[in-house]
């Protein structure tokens, strides 16, 4: 496999030949997780990106120390349930979603839409993330589930002693799927994570999990449920609990939603009442990314695509004059990926920056926000530190950069369907992006030009001529969406 079109070939190719659909443990259809473990783990290796993943995880549980623990939190779990109070709105989210803005800290996307269409008191918000928050925007609104969760588990795992889930399994054709990936020399070391045992006990986690969403939702019984992204382990079982109880559960794009994710795109053999581990909507900021979805959820009767924008770009749109910090300011913004510094920063790019006479302003990728010291004392033996800002790309509103910028760069990061969004023009510079976002090259939105062939004569060339004008259509917004289902 060279690229994710092989990826997505030798997973479409599983869904032709393998009843995948059939494969049910504790009666849950399995495929999802699957799929998703497998598209993960092989652009992981294909990519060099998180070798995590290609790790298995398998919660122990076992210690004696662990459980009572969990008695000590007790209380404040149930205290946490009594208190809880009936809302139209839930938002789960995750720390990595969260930015510092207007001095709180902020979910950039569910914090717009709370504040913007005034649904405070109609709603909870809740995170997951080791991290500790201060001066949370809508506090009193907000609550961080980490610890109430491993509670929940701890207790609900010895109630499975006496009343265990239903044996109800079913993995017909499973042992030859797994005898298929093995003889792929490419996929063979990723088979562990996608064994009947290790799926087994994920499973029972999951649903475990699922019991816990649907204490939430059941004292809540909101109307809609948000959350950001469906594909992590605890979302999983958050849109269990929704399918299994009939609630609303949305996925907000969070990035780049291309036709070769295989968490959106191209679901081939989807059950015409859907996967109970899917979200009912997938929403979406613009077209393309609506088409990733819509190309399967359109023939299906469960899941729906809908596009209301990205509420974030959308905010500071029609905010745009309270942000001029930037006017009179030319800079170049360079949005980062967790790559090695050769591949961010081959020779060429390090010699545009030199012969520059520009600011180039670097914007680090969370994952990077650890290594800022690093790279600081990359660019200084580079002797380019001082075109440099990290600190300001990094920390400033995402939309406010890209509507000032004159012109912006990425690998493959989601920030150049922002930077569509906001009539800014891209220079990709990976052959990942070039193929995530090839509608928006199409459109000269972008244009992909390898790092090792970019020179300070294409890069001016494309600054002077960049076409910041494209045809605005009247697009939905976050706010149409609202108005639609509150009134």
């Amino acid at each position: 496999m060279n690229n994710r079109n092989d990826v997505q070939e030798f997973i479409l190719k599983i869904e032709r030949n393998f009843d995948v659909n059939s494969w049910r443990i504790y009666d849950v259809r399995v495929w999802p997780i699957v799929r998703i473990k497998l598209f993960l783990a092989i652009i992981s290796k294909l990519e060099n990106f998180d070798k995590h993943r290609l790790s298995t995880k398998i919660s122990d549980g076992k210690s004696i120390f662990i459980f009572f623990k969990s008695i000590l939190s007790l209380p404040r779990l149930l205290l946490f349930f009594k208190n809880l109070k009936a809302r139209k709105f839930l938002f789960f989210g995750y720390e990595n979603h969260r930015i510092v803005f207007n001095d709180s800290n902020y979910n950039r996307f569910f914090d717009t839409i709370i504040s913007s269409v005034n649904i405070k008191n109609e709603s909870y918000a809740f995170d997951f993330g080791s991290r500790k928050y201060y001066n949370v925007c809508n506090s009193e609104i907000f609550n961080k589930l980490d610890k109430l969760l491993h509670t929940f588990f701890q207790f609900y795992k010895l109630k499975l002693k006496f009343f265990p889930f239903s044996k109800k399994t079913k993995l017909d054709g499973y042992a030859g799927f797994i005898n298929y990936i093995k003889s792929n020399n490419f996929t063979s070391e990723i088979t562990c994570l996608i064994e009947e045992n290790v799926l087994k006990i994920q499973i029972k986690d999951l649903l475990i999990n699922s019991k816990f969403f649907e204490k939430i939702l059941l004292k809540t019984q909101p109307y809609k449920v948000f959350m950001l992204n469906y594909y992590s382990e605890k979302f999983f079982a958050l849109n269990h609990a929704c399918y299994n109880i009939g609630i609303d559960s949305i996925d907000m794009q969070h990035g780049p939603q291309a036709g070769t994710h295989l968490a959106y795109a191209n679901w081939s053999e989807v059950p015409n009442k859907g996967y109970e581990l899917l979200p009912k909507y997938f929403w979406s900021w613009d077209e393309f990314s609506f088409s990733s979805t819509n190309n399967w959820t359109i023939t299906n009767s469960h899941h729906k695509s809908i596009q209301y924008g990205n509420p974030w770009v959308d905010y500071f749109v029609i905010n745009s004059n309270k942000y001029s910090d930037y006017q009179n300011q030319d800079f170049i913004l360079y949005s980062l990926q967790p790559l090695s510094y050769d591949k961010l920063f081959p020779k060429n790019i390090i010699d545009i920056i030199s012969k520059s006479t520009l600011k180039w302003f670097f914007r680090l990728h969370p994952n990077q926000i650890k290594d800022k010291d690093n790279l600081v004392k990359y660019f200084e033996d580079k002797g380019v530190l001082h075109k440099i800002d990290i600190d300001k790309a990094t920390n400033d509103p995402l939309p406010v950069l890209l509507s000032n910028c004159l012109i912006h760069i990425s690998n493959y990061s989601g920030c150049i369907i922002e930077a569509s969004l906001l009539n800014k023009f891209s220079i990709i510079l990976n052959e990942i992006g070039r193929d995530n976002f090839n509608d928006l090259i199409n459109l000269k939105k972008a244009i992909y030009i390898n790092a090792n062939e970019l020179t300070i004569e294409k890069l001016q060339d494309h600054i002077k001529n960049n076409i910041s004008n494209f045809s605005k259509k009247n697009k939905l917004s976050f706010h149409d969406y609202f108005k639609l289902i509150i009134y």
